[in-house]
C-alpha cells in the first residue's frame, strides 16, 4: 500500500534526522576522527551490561535495578553508563523514592481484560511469547524480564500462551546480531520448533540495544580512543569483583634526627584493596617495642599513601611495626637511625581539616550505618588522636574512626552504626577550629553502584577519560548500519509481517522491543531494534498510568516500567520491564484465530501509535494501540475486489481482464448519471486502489454523502496498483460511492474493514 511505504520512508527520514540532531545534547560537541559506520559484526548489549546490575538507596531501605547509578562523595554519576549527570539537576535518591512512591503491578494488565477476552473465539490459538535476552547466570537482565513476565502471567489465562526464554547471551547466539536470524527462525520453525508443536502465533520480545562487536579506535577532540572489543568488555564486565581480599603493606619513607639527638620515623602503607580496610591497634596492628600504639593509622584507605604518620625513637631503638591484612599474611617494617634519611619533612599543618558525613543507610532493625569522610586542605597527612581534638557524642567518643588523615578530599573512610537519633563527628583542625557533622536516620539516603558496565570498562582498562566516555558511547550506538550489518534479522523479522498479512490468521508474528533508557544522554528517540519500523516501540511510565518516566525514550507506545517491586525491597525500573506488559497484550490478542489487521510492513498497530513518538497508551474501555478486534468477523481490514459482491455498481461498468490488475480484473466506467461504486464500511482508514494511463479521467470518493477528494487519474503511461489514502475518518460505520467525475475512470480494487 502506497500509504504505509510512504510512511516508512519518513519515519526512516525522521530517524537519521533525530540522530543527527541528538548531538545536540552535548553542550560542546566534541570533534571525531575515524570511520562514522563499522563494517563488521554488531553484538547485543543488554541494559545490564551496559549500565551494572543497578542501585541500591539504602538509606530508603529498597534498591532499584535498571540504571546503574552510584554515587561518591558530593555528585553522583550513572557509572554503569558512563553518562555525566553534572548539571541535569537528577538525584538518584528522588529518583528511588518516585518509584517506591508509584509502583507498578499487573493491575494495570487486569484492567484491559474486558477489552481483551469479550470475543468468542478468544483464548484459542495456540501463542507463544519468546523472550530474546541474556539467561546466561540466573542474575541475568533475562531473568528479570521473565519475573515481570511471570507475575503478569498470573492474572491471566495461560492455557494457550507459552514463555519461550532464548538466551543471547552464549551458546550458538554469543551476543551476535549475525546469529538471531537462526535462533529465531530455528525456534520458530525449525525441527521440533513452536510450529511443529501447534504454536501459530508470536510474540518476540526483545529488550537490548546494539553497538559493534569491533570498532577500530578514533580521535574524539585530541584524545585518541583505543580499539574496542566487545568480548574483552564483556569478559571484564562478567569477571569483575571488587578487590577485598588483598595486602595492606606497611611502609617506612624515611627517619629524620631531632636536634636532641633523638629520631622520628615518617610510616606509609599500601593497601591494594579497593575498599577502605580498618585494623584496630592490637596483635594485627602493633608496634614493638611497646607501647603497641603509637598512634598509627587504623583506618587503610585504598592506594598506596606515604609520610601518613610519624613515631619518635630514640639512638638506640629499631622500630618495628606489623600489620595483618584481609589476606591474612603478617609483614613488618622496621625504622633506625641507620634507615634512609628524609630529604624533607612535611612542614607543621595549619589549615582547615573537616569532617563529612556522605549519607546514612538504613540497614533494618531500627539501625542505621553512617558514612563518614574528611576534606583536609593541608599538603601533608595530619593526626589526631581520638579524645578532645576527635570524639562522637553521645558517648562512645571512640567509634573507630580514623585518626590519619589524609591530604585531600576523602569519602566513605569509615562507617559507624547507630540507632537513627543524632549522631555528631567532631574534630579540632589544625587551624585551630572546631568543625562536626551529624548523622541521623533523617539524613541523605545512600545510593550504591550495584555491579559494573561498559563505562567501566571503557575508563578502567581502555583509559577513556571520564568525560570523553559518554559520547564515544553515543558514537559506538550511532555506528551501527540497522540496513547493513542488521539486515538477515531485520529482515526476518519482515518476512514474517508479511506472512501475518497473508496468512488470514495461520500465522502471525508481532515484534516488541524496549526503546532505551538513556534520554537524558542520548535523545527521545528509540534505540535500535525498536527504531525500527517493524517492531513495536515500547517506552515506560512511572507507575501503572504515570507520565512518561523521565529516562525513557519515546515510543509507539508506552506501559508501566518504573519500577515492578521485585525481591525483598527491591524495585526494577527501565523500558525493559514495561516491553513485557506490552508483550502479553499482544499475545492475548494473537490467542484468536484472526483478531490483528497486519499490512505487511509494520506491526498491527493503529495510526495513533505508528510513529516512534506518539507514546500511545492503552486505556481501558477504547481500542487500540493494538489494531485488532475481539470480533474481526464484524469488521475485518481486507483486500475487496472492485467486482466483489459487497460493492454495489450504479450505471454502467465493465471488467477488464489483464494480470497487471488485483485478482486480474478492474472495472471501468464513463462519467454519467447515477453511474458510481458503493459499499459500507467501518473505521478511520479507506485505500481505493485505481489504474492510470494517458486516456483516464478523474473520480470522487464520496464518504457519507460529503465528497471528500477528488483524484486525477491521468498519466502519461499505463500506471497499475495506483492507490488513493483517506485515512483522517472518524470511527465507525461509513458508506463510500466512487463517481466518475471526468472522463473514463478505472477502479480496481479498495482495502477497508468490511463485514
Amino acid at each position: 500500500m502506497r500509504s504505509q511505504r510512504t510512511l516508512k520512508w519518513v519515519l526512516f527520514l525522521v530517524i537519521l534526522l533525530v540522530l543527527s540532531s541528538s548531538l545536540l545534547f552535548f553542550n560542546d560537541v566534541p570533534t571525531t576522527k575515524g570511520q562514522e559506520t563499522t563494517t563488521g559484526e554488531s553484538c547485543i548489549l543488554t541494559p545490564q551490561l551496559l549500565g551494572g546490575q543497578g542501585f541500591s538507596v539504602s538509606g530508603l531501605g529498597f534498591s532499584v535495578s535498571g540504571l546503574g547509578f552510584s554515587v561518591s562523595g558530593l555528585g553522583f554519576s550513572v557509572s554503569g553508563l558512563g553518562f555525566s549527570v553534572s548539571g541535569l539537576g537528577i538525584d538518584p535518591a528522588q529518583v528511588a523514592q518516585e518509584i517506591r512512591d508509584n509502583p507498578i503491578s499487573n493491575q494495570w494488565l487486569l484492567d484491559l481484560q474486558p477489552d481483551i477476552a469479550s470475543g468468542e473465539d478468544f483464548n484459542t490459538t495456540p501463542t507463544a511469547i519468546i523472550i530474546l535476552d541474556d539467561f546466561s547466570t540466573p542474575d541475568s537482565h533475562g531473568n528479570e524480564v521473565l519475573a515481570v513476565f511471570n507475575d503478569l502471567a498470573s492474572v491471566v489465562d495461560m492455557s494457550n500462551i507459552l514463555l519461550v526464554p532464548v538466551n543471547i547471551g552464549d551458546g550458538n547466539t554469543g551476543y551476535r546480531t549475525d546469529n538471531l536470524k537462526e535462533v529465531v527462525s530455528n525456534t520458530i520453525e525449525g525441527p521440533g520448533g513452536l510450529l511443529e508443536q501447534g504454536y501459530k502465533h508470536f510474540v518476540i520480545n526483545m529488550s537490548f540495544g546494539i553497538i559493534p562487536c569491533e570498532d577500530p579506535g578514533m580521535m574524539i577532540d585530541d584524545t585518541p580512543i583505543p580499539p574496542f572489543k566487545f568480548d574483552d568488555a564483556l569478559a571484564w564486565v562478567n569477571d569483575f569483583a571488587p578487590v577485598t581480599n588483598q595486602a595492606v603493606t606497611p611502609t617506612l619513607d624515611c627517619v629524620a634526627k631531632k636536634s636532641d639527638g633523638s629520631y622520628v620515623a615518617w610510616f606509609g602503607y599500601n593497601n591494594t584493596n579497593d575498599v577502605p580496610y580498618s585494623i584496630p591497634v592490637g596483635t594485627n596492628n602493633r608496634f614493638s617495642p611497646t607501647p603497641q600504639d603509637r598512634q598509627q593509622a587504623r583506618v587503610f584507605e585504598p592506594g598506596d599513601w606515604h609520610k601518613t604518620f610519624q613515631v619518635g625513637f630514640n639512638s638506640g631503638t629499631t622500630l618495628v611495626w606489623t600489620l595483618k591484612g584481609p589476606d591474612n599474611v603478617i609483614r613488618t617494617v622496621s625504622a633506625n637511625k641507620y634507615s634512609t634519611l628524609c630529604s624533607s619533612v612535611p612542614s607543621t599543618p595549619r589549615n582547615t581539616l573537616k569532617p563529612t558525613l556522605q549519607c546514612v543507610a538504613d540497614i533494618g532493625g531500627g539501625v542505621y550505618a553512617a558514612r563518614f569522610g574528611y576534606e583536609n586542605y593541608n599538603n601533608g597527612s595530619v593526626t589526631l588522636p581520638v579524645g578532645e581534638k576527635n570524639y562522637f557524642s553521645p558517648d562512645p567518643k571512640d567509634r573507630k574512626q580514623t585518626i590519619t588523615f589524609l591530604p585531600g578530599s576523602h569519602s566513605d573512610v569509615f562507617r559507624v552504626s547507630f540507632n537513627g537519633s543524632n549522631l555528631t563527628w567532631k574534630l579540632k583542625s589544625p587551624d585551630g577550629a572546631y568543625y562536626s557533622v551529624t548523622a541521623s536516620k533523617y539524613s541523605t539516603p545512600c545510593s550504591d553502584e550495584a555491579g559494573v558496565g561498559l563505562s567501566d570498562y571503557l575508563m578502567g582498562q581502555m583509559g577513556i577519560p571520564e568525560d570523553k566516555v559518554d559520547y564515544y558511547i553515543f558514537k559506538l550506538v550511532e555506528s551501527v548500519d540497522d540496513e547493513a550489518q542488521l539486515a538477515d534479522f531485520r529482515g526476518l523479522l519482515k518476512e514474517y509481517l508479511e506472512r501475518s498479512a497473508d496468512s488470514n490468521g495461520e500465522f502471525s508474528v508481532i515484534p516488541v522491543a524496549s526503546s532505551g533508557n538513556y534520554r537524558p544522554w542520548l535523545g527521545s528517540w528509540p534505540l535500535a531494534p525498536a527504531r525500527w519500523p517493524e517492531v513495536v516501540a515500547t517506552g515506560a511510565t512511572l507507575g501503572n498510568n504515570g507520565p512518561l518516566w523521565q529516562f525513557s525514550h519515546d515510543g509507539n507506545v508506552v506501559a508501566p516500567g518504573a519500577g515492578f517491586p521485585y525481591g525483598n525491597n527491591s524495585f526494577l525500573a527501565g523500558t525493559s520491564f514495561a516491553a513485557p506488559f506490552v508483550s502479553m497484550v499482544g499475545a492475548q490478542w494473537l490467542t484468536y484465530p484472526n483478531a490483528c489487521i497486519f499490512d505487511g510492513q509494520y506491526p498491527p498497530l493503529t495510526e495513533s501509535a505508528l510513529g516512534k513518538d506518539l507514546n500511545a497508551t492503552f486505556v481501558p474501555g477504547t481500542t487500540g494501540p493494538y489494531s485488532c478486534l475481539p470480533d474481526r468477523t464484524v469488521a475485518e481490514w481486507r483486500l475487496i475486489e472492485s467486482d466483489d459482491p459487497i460493492v454495489a455498481r450504479s450505471g454502467w461498468w465493465s471488467a477488464v481482464s489483464t494480470p497487471y490488475a488485483s485478482g486480474g480484473k478492474y472495472l471501468y466506467a464513463t462519467r454519467a448519471k447515477n453511474t458510481y461504486l458503493t459499499f459500507s464500511f467501518e473505521g478511520e482508514k479507506l485505500e481505493v486502489v485505481y489504474v492510470a494511463g494517458p486516456k483516464l479521467g478523474s473520480f470522487t470518493i464520496v464518504i457519507d454523502d460529503v465528497a471528500v477528494r477528488t483524484v486525477i487519474t491521468y498519466s502519461s503511461s499505463t500506471a497499475y496498483n495506483k492507490h488513493e489514502v483517506i485515512n483522517y475518518l472518524t470511527p465507525g460505520p461509513h458508506t463510500v460511492k466512487i463517481v466518475p467525475a471526468s472522463g473514463t475512470v478505472a477502479i480496481d480494487a479498495f482495502y477497508a474493514a468490511v463485514e
